[in-house]
């Protein structure tokens, strides 16, 4: 039973947005300042040579001797977001400790945590569930031709391939998992029912996704996060989920894997096929792990819209 109620409903769930929000922007600027400093300087340098150029030339000419530096920008991105996602994870675990001790405290009762045998449905589903997702993102792609996100995918790709394990498959799943379902969720679920905070707290996390596709898998991916973290009674089952996916979806990238089944329709259409066949296999043995997920709360008073 949900029982604690906090002073300023609205500040205990944007507190920790803003904060992770911020701490993520600060530290990407520092960054992006760091590398296009001596850049800066340089342009700044030559612009000062040139004294006989209009506001307007000096401006244009400036931006292209910017260029190189906004070159390097794009090829550190990843890092930068690794980066800004681990300076995150020390915040978020202060937030994520001490509203557990809060939760002790208020006598709210918790998941009973599963053993760690169980965990096995969670790795096969994180990684049928990379395979699936990916071919339908890329079948969806073909279909509506977006060469933003095509882009966008080359340069997170660049960097060599440790790099690209260690920030996208690691360090920024178990971040996103301190906040969206460490913090967030379990805070939505102080006194909502469970869909409730499992919706808003995943469309939180959409947020971070700015692909179309990628948003719809992103909503879908939060929700089943939740789900794990309930039925698991333990954060490391949706981490673990997260960082799988994420990790095996880089290794079949690498591979090949992805450019094998991409070379023919019907292979494309079979993975997403079989890929999902495994993960509804995988859903009914988690949905049989551990205690029921909380349908409802009799508590909730007003406007069911009204996320705070």
């Amino acid at each position: 039973m949900n029982q604690i109620h906090r002073k300023s409903p609205f500040w205990t769930i944007a507190a920790p947005i803003l904060i992770y929000m911020g701490v993520r922007l600060l530290v990407e600027v520092v960054a992006i300042l760091i590398l296009s400093f001596p850049y800066m300087m340089d342009a700044y340098g030559q612009l000062i040579e040139q004294q006989t150029l209009t506001m307007d030339e000096m401006t244009q000419q400036y931006w292209t001797l910017m260029e190189p530096a906004m070159e390097q920008v794009l090829r550190y991105s990843t890092v930068i977001a690794g980066v800004a996602a681990l300076v995150t994870i020390p915040v978020n675990a202060i937030f994520f400790s001490r509203d557990r001790k809060l939760e002790k405290v208020c006598g709210m009762e918790t998941p009973e945590k599963a053993p760690l045998k169980k965990y096995g449905t969670v790795v096969v589903f994180g990684l049928a569930v990379s395979i699936a997702a990916t071919c339908f993102a890329a079948m969806v792609q073909l279909a509506f031709y977006n060469g933003q996100s095509q882009s966008s995918s080359l340069t997170v790709y660049s960097p060599p391939f440790p790099v690209q394990l260690l920030v996208l498959g690691i360090i920024v799943p178990i971040a996103e998992e301190l906040m969206f379902r460490g913090v967030l969720f379990r805070r939505f679920m102080e006194n909502r029912s469970f869909w409730y905070a499992a919706l808003w707290s995943s469309l939180f996390f959409v947020l971070m996704h700015q692909d179309g596709a990628q948003m719809v898998y992103a909503l879908l991916l939060g929700i089943f996060l939740c789900y794990v973290y309930e039925k698991f009674g333990s954060l490391k089952a949706p981490a673990v989920l997260h960082v799988i996916a994420n990790c095996s979806s880089l290794i079949y990238t690498e591979t090949g894997v992805f450019r094998w089944i991409g070379q023919a329709p019907l292979r494309m259409a079979g993975a997403v096929i079989i890929g999902a066949f495994i993960c509804s296999v995988m859903y009914v043995m988690i949905q049989r792990t551990g205690g029921p997920v909380q349908k409802e709360n009799k508590s909730e008073t007003g406007n069911p819209g009204d996320m705070f």
